[in-house]
């Protein structure tokens, strides 16, 4: 396999024509024309539907496309890890975080940057499959995730830890008073404002549904920090998941388990790929994390 041929065919989809591909890339129309014919001859399929001033990849071309552009980004991160490591700078830390990620996770970053200042961080805020998926196509070293289970014999899990579901209220609000004890239902929730995180929304939805209700969102949120802070000021009932409790017994507000079984058995989960080697950048951020208390 000629990986060369295969960045240059991602080109030349992306530029829409061999003429201006070649001029990115600084090659001959032909030479180009005949590494596509090779790649057409090796896969056995047609890849590009020539017309007189472009071109198009066909199904099979579009799927080759996608495989095509990773490699170039590997290649472009390849380049840049060497460049950082020649530096000094250590590489680049590639984190995949589903949006209610706990604050261990804020402490561990903040220590990683002050012990390695001159290391770049690319975080990616997304739902847990999306970050699995990420993690798989190896477009992240680590990833932190929040399910039930995992059963993809591809992925490592490197450190698991049970989360709840809480119901935060403002202490000075009768909301939280529904309920005796430290728990709460679904049910007494409802027709009250509430701030939610995105990365659970669709589901907590599913289950104000089976009791027949609606559910009054207030505010959808892309973490928990942001969740919280409209329960701190009054406003709405923050619907979050920790596993520090501390996090939403405070001066201004207190927590209550909800008991949804749907979100009964969570945990958030750090995982890895499985029997890929990690860059130092990666191992030192997980030894960072196993050292950090929340």
């Amino acid at each position: 396999m000629n990986y060369e041929f295969l960045k240059n065919y991602a080109v030349i989809v992306d530029c829409g024509s061999v003429s201006a591909a070649s001029r990115r890339l600084n090659t001959s129309q032909s030479a180009l024309s005949r590494q596509v014919g090779q790649l057409e001859e090796m896969y056995g399929t047609e890849l590009l539907i020539r017309h007189p001033r472009n071109v198009e990849p066909t199904e099979a071309g579009m799927r080759l496309y996608r495989y095509a552009s990773l490699l170039n980004e590997l290649d472009r991160r390849i380049l840049q890890d060497m460049q950082d490591i020649a530096a000094g700078v250590g590489g680049t830390l590639r984190l995949g975080l589903t949006y209610n990620y706990d604050e261990r996770i804020t402490k561990a970053l903040v220590n990683f940057h002050k012990m390695y200042p001159r290391a770049k961080i690319e975080l990616h805020e997304e739902h847990s499959p999306a970050v699995l998926g990420m993690l798989k196509n190896d477009l992240l070293e680590i990833g932190i995730v929040t399910l039930s289970k995992i059963r993809d014999p591809e992925v490592e899990i490197v450190s698991e830890s049970k989360m709840n579901m809480y119901a935060v209220f403002p202490r000075d609000n009768p909301w939280g008073q529904k309920d005796d004890g430290k728990e709460i239902t679904l049910k007494s929730l409802i027709d009250i404002p509430l701030s939610t995180s995105k990365g659970f929304q669709d589901d907590l939805t599913k289950a104000f549904r089976n009791l027949g209700s609606i559910p009054h969102y207030m505010s959808s949120n892309v973490n928990l920090e942001m969740s919280l802070m409209w329960a701190k000021a009054g406003v709405a009932a923050a619907i979050v998941m920790t596993n520090d409790q501390r996090q939403v017994q405070t001066e201004t507000t207190f927590g209550k388990i909800l008991k949804i079984r749907e979100f009964s058995e969570l945990s958030q989960m750090i995982v890895i790929n499985k029997g890929k080697n990690l860059s130092l950048v990666a191992r030192e951020f997980l030894r960072n994390y196993m050292n950090t208390k929340a």
